[in-house]
């Protein structure tokens, strides 16, 4: 039997196939447009927003753009001639980097009316880190759990982790496993114990997430499949948080592109080290 032979989409394939799918045409009428499987369409619209962060990392930086007329054109055009440098520099501008960067400008013309709406992007942002929340339903927060790969990064210089304002752990691959949260578990345990609490911890049904039994800590587990429609920290905790943070993270990039000019994009991405990412927590 003859293979089928696999077709690569481009990155313009890929969004104008999630254009179609937004306008309600099927994932199987889809492959028929593009002459290619109906799993390949589907692996793009499951990859929605990384295919659109590609894509706008990838436009060409002087394609003709219309003109409108907005009454901001002071604002747009140094933004413009900003978004100009910082694509020399091999800076992935994408929106909200862009509304930050308006934002920053119309406070310097102390323009109180103007608004970066949504109109500017999008972004993805990809770490090398694991962070876990946990609070409980009156709003106390637990101090975050964050995982990374190194025991004592050079950054930590003579800071001992146990000091940090977030639980450190680490492994090779900065990934959750059950040893990290057996241990999570029971640090929780000894300090409700000290406070003469008795908590009920809701849990995923992840593999890390081990079987133990806690004297101050009864653990109960959503059933599967659930956890986007039962868990109290995916009813928008978790998305709140991670927007904050890329927020505070574009503000970080913002003043280091200022403060250094002559350096490019990928070298100050990795200029940013865990401790950073602390403080930005």
């Amino acid at each position: 039997m003859e293979s089928r032979k696999r077709t690569v989409l481009s990155i313009q394939d890929k969004a104008k196939a999630i254009e179609l799918s937004e306008k309600g045409l099927s994932s199987r009428k889809i492959s028929e447009i593009f002459k290619c499987g109906k799993t390949q369409i589907n692996n793009v619209l499951k990859r929605k927003r990384e295919v659109l962060a590609d894509l706008e990392c990838n436009v060409d930086p002087e394609r003709k753009r219309r003109r409108h007329i907005t009454g901001n054109e002071e604002i747009n055009e140094l933004c413009w001639k900003w978004f100009q440098d910082a694509t020399k520099r091999r800076i992935c501008v994408t929106g909200p980097l862009l509304q930050e960067q308006a934002r920053k400008f119309s406070t310097q013309l102390n323009n109180d009316s103007f608004t970066a709406s949504n109109g500017w992007g999008m972004m993805v942002l990809v770490g090398k880190i694991t962070v876990a929340l946990c609070a409980s339903m009156c709003g106390e927060k637990v101090k975050t759990l964050l995982i990374a790969k190194s025991r004592n990064p050079r950054c930590f210089k003579k800071i001992k982790p146990e000091t940090l304002p977030v639980s450190y752990y680490f492994n090779k691959k900065s990934w959750m496993n059950s040893e990290i949260m057996e241990a999570w578990l029971k640090g929780l345990d000894r300090k409700m114990g000290r406070q003469n609490r008795k908590i009920l911890l809701f849990l995923d049904n992840a593999p890390s997430h081990p079987k133990i039994e806690l004297r101050n800590i009864e653990l109960k587990n959503f059933p599967g499949n659930t956890t986007s429609h039962t868990q109290p920290m995916d009813m928008g905790i978790t998305q709140t948080t991670k927007l904050k943070f890329r927020r505070k993270q574009m503000q970080y990039i913002l003043t280091q592109m200022d403060k250094q000019p002559g350096v490019g994009g990928t070298e100050l991405l990795r200029q940013i080290n865990i401790l950073d990412t602390v403080k930005l927590d």
